[in-house]
């Protein structure tokens, strides 16, 4: 089957994530619309990701292909490979191999394209599955998450689901790909794909199931996701909401911290408050919390010396 007689491509990325792969390509060979393309792009992987692909791929007879990544790059690297040198059908899905896909997924998605032709980009409304605790979370879809100045509201931070989204390639080459400087590459296209006109709409279905781990970086709110967040907020700062967006997101940032001290060295937690400073009432309150709270680990820890060494 050649990629003119597949009506999509699911563009799979794997990273040290083998113990996920044979749930993945089971959810695959379970949908009803069998008329879909495997595109298995893994980025470098050092755990038994390759092995463990090659033997379950073999249990399936759908058309895939495997390709390797010789070195670890980003999530936004790893999707502009494969978008831009192998052959993709006129539809292709994005997602990562710990996601998976319920048995309707794909007949659902074609079934609305086929419905609304101006759609370019279908996104999910995920169930969420918690590792964690190994359960799971619906949330209430709400029906005018895409109406009004959806721009200015997405300035303020991404609220739209990226696992399992559906694009027209053409929309993807228009918009020149995904920009690999950034590591919130979803939330960037998100915005870009609005400011040039791009329909957006939401499958409220939820036959895709987005899978949060404990310590993804996406749930972390430290230093380092800061200066992402401001990386990318920082190709739009010449909207209103810019700066309302980045002390939003220095409060977030300065609240992680405050819950999370114990973790944190004196030195550390300075070099946030270096960086987090706002003329923001919130931002001013956090910081004082938190210098405040530093002050009362220092005398703590002053006086359970003190007494351990008093004669």
């Amino acid at each position: 089957m050649t990629p003119v007689d597949v009506k999509i491509d699911i563009v799979c990325l794997n990273w040290n994530y083998s113990r996920y792969i044979p749930f993945f390509l089971e959810c695959l060979s379970n949908q009803t619309d069998k008329n879909f393309r495997l595109l298995f792009c893994d980025n470098a992987s050092t755990d038994d990701s390759i092995p463990v692909f090659e033997s379950e791929i073999s249990k399936y007879n759908f058309p895939r292909v495997l390709i390797r990544r010789t070195e670890p790059y980003g999530v936004s690297a790893n999707l502009n490979h494969v978008l831009r040198n192998y052959p993709v059908a006129f539809y292709c899905m994005i997602i990562s191999v710990d996601d998976w896909l319920k048995p309707m997924a794909i007949e659902n998605r074609m079934g609305f394209f086929n419905k609304h032709a101006d759609t370019d980009v279908l996104l999910s409304h995920p169930l969420f599955f918690f590792e964690d605790t190994t359960t799971y979370q619906e949330t209430a879809f709400d029906q005018h998450l895409l109406t009004g100045d959806v721009f200015s509201r997405l300035i303020l931070g991404n609220f739209l689901s990226a696992p399992g989204s559906v694009w027209r390639l053409s929309v993807l080459k228009d918009l020149d790909f995904f920009d690999e400087n950034l590591a919130f590459e979803d939330w960037d296209m998100w915005l870009r794909c609005i400011k040039n006109k791009k329909k957006i709409r939401i499958a409220d279905d939820q036959q895709v199931v987005y899978r949060r781990h404990g310590n993804s970086f996406s749930a972390r709110l430290d230093l380092k996701n800061f200066y992402n967040y401001k990386q990318t907020l920082d190709k739009y700062d010449d909207h209103p909401n810019y700066r309302k967006s980045l002390n939003r997101r220095k409060i977030d940032t300065l609240y992680y911290l405050y819950t999370h001290l114990g973790d944190f060295s004196e030195k550390e937690a300075r070099e946030y408050l270096k960086v987090l400073q706002a003329p923001s009432v919130a931002v001013i309150l956090w910081r004082v919390k938190i210098l405040l709270k530093l002050r009362l680990r220092k005398t703590t820890f002053k006086n359970i010396r003190t007494s351990l060494f008093a004669v």
